[in-house]
């Protein structure tokens, strides 16, 4: 009787514990895209050309990457809750930093703040979740991913509904840099009756096969391979989702609420995309469905610059959106199908790829609208999606599948 009283309360805390990991990534999620629809409002206010917007948001994707490379080496050698709790804290600071309006260079230093902030919650909310729920480990990890598209698809529809009704784009910030506080005091507080996050340690390996290992898998060429993908997939969405509004304002003169809608539209269709993958197309073989996707997408999204009709841009990337919903994440499984021994060391390098994709797409689309056209810009980015088939194409030809290892 009192062992099932003691296991119905672990059970209550854990989920207690869990709805605030999924709240928080809900929060973060809204707060990354209504940086996103703000881009505008932060251009005319700091008096800042293309170029300079362009690398504020490279700065941020620089901050997420130094945090995946520092994932790999530090990830499993700290309290996971304490981390991810000072992780909190400092994302929900800059957030409210950012609110204050402060100097350029201190908002290159929030940037970059924001942009770690994000990148370590991630690795961290994502190990707690899988340590805690071993066995449905798959649902739970769903869950929390679902949460973050919820987020992304609300994020732009905030600073829309706020800024129609004459509030400054700061106070966005202040809102839910708000937010992200208190959840974040709840969630440190309700961490105090969790103890057994560590996972079983018959999957663990020791550390010196594991350095071993580790130390070798960057020269496997599928894995070099999939990297080079991810670089090109997470640019691609990245400088998207950093971008969208600000090519809709600029080229077709859209409102703030058409832009942010439309923002809204790719996010919720990424979601939909997610659920329409698990439901029809989880049996096929999944490179397949990465290299029939991201040719098709590109090529809708690519037909769609050269219209003159701002609806059929729109419509070309919340189709692109649907289809290739479901590719980030199948991108992790596969890197984890190469080595499922060492799942955290190929994730994080798999991440530091996409980072650097991020980082170097967004700055050079800003450059690029800035010295030859915001079409040119989208186009770059468009064939960076184009130019995944042929990677993955490759890695189907190569003689060794992918579970060999």
């Amino acid at each position: 009787m009192i062992q099932r009283v003691l296991t119905a309360q672990k059970e209550k805390k854990h989920t207690l514990f869990t709805s605030f990991i999924f709240i928080l990534y809900l929060f973060i999620a809204t707060e990354c895209t209504v940086t996103s629809a703000l881009l505008p409002d932060i251009l005319r206010h700091y008096a800042l050309n293309m170029s300079a917007v362009g690398f504020l948001t490279a700065v941020q994707s620089a901050g997420q990457l130094a945090a995946a490379l520092i994932g790999i080496i530090f990830s499993e050698r700290f309290d996971k809750i304490k981390a991810s709790i000072t992780i909190l804290f400092l994302f929900s600071a800059s957030v409210i930093g950012i609110s204050c309006m402060p100097g350029y260079s201190v908002l290159l230093i929030l940037f970059f703040i924001r942009g770690a902030g994000l990148s370590l919650s991630t690795i961290f909310f994502n190990a707690l979740i899988s340590d805690m729920y071993p066995d449905r480990r798959s649902v739970y990890l769903n869950f929390l991913h679902i949460f973050y598209g919820i987020g992304s698809s609300l994020g732009p529809m905030i600073p829309a509904f706020l800024l129609e009704r004459n509030f400054s784009w700061n106070y966005v910030y202040t809102l839910i840099g708000g937010a992200c506080l208190a959840a974040s005091a709840l969630y440190s507080v309700t961490s105090s009756g969790i103890h057994n996050c560590q996972p079983p340690s018959n999957s663990s390996v020791s550390q010196k096969s594991s350095s071993g290992k580790a130390a070798r898998i960057p020269l496997n060429g599928q894995l070099m391979l999939l990297g080079v993908i991810m670089f090109c997939y997470n640019g691609h969405q990245v400088a998207l989702n950093n971008w969208f509004t600000t090519y809709l304002t600029q080229v077709f003169s859209a409102s703030g609420t058409i832009s942010s809608l439309a923002l809204t539209g790719y996010w919720t269709a990424v979601l939909a995309g997610r659920f329409v993958y698990s439901v029809l197309f989880s049996k096929y073989d999944e490179r397949k469905y990465i290299l029939v996707t991201c040719l098709a997408s590109g090529v809708f999204m690519l037909a769609g610059t050269y219209s003159d009709h701002m609806a059929l841009i729109i419509a070309a990337v919340i189709l692109g959106g649907v289809i290739t919903g479901s590719v980030y994440p199948l991108l992790f499984s596969l890197s984890c199908d190469l080595f499922p021994s060492m799942s955290a060391y190929v994730n994080s390098l798999t991440s530091a790829c996409g980072q650097m994709g991020g980082l170097i797409f967004t700055w050079l689309l800003g450059i690029m609208a800035e010295y030859v056209s915001f079409v040119a810009a989208m186009r770059i980015i468009i064939t960076a999606l184009l130019c995944i088939p042929l990677f993955m194409w490759i890695l189907l030809r190569m003689h060794k599948p992918l579970s060999s290892n």
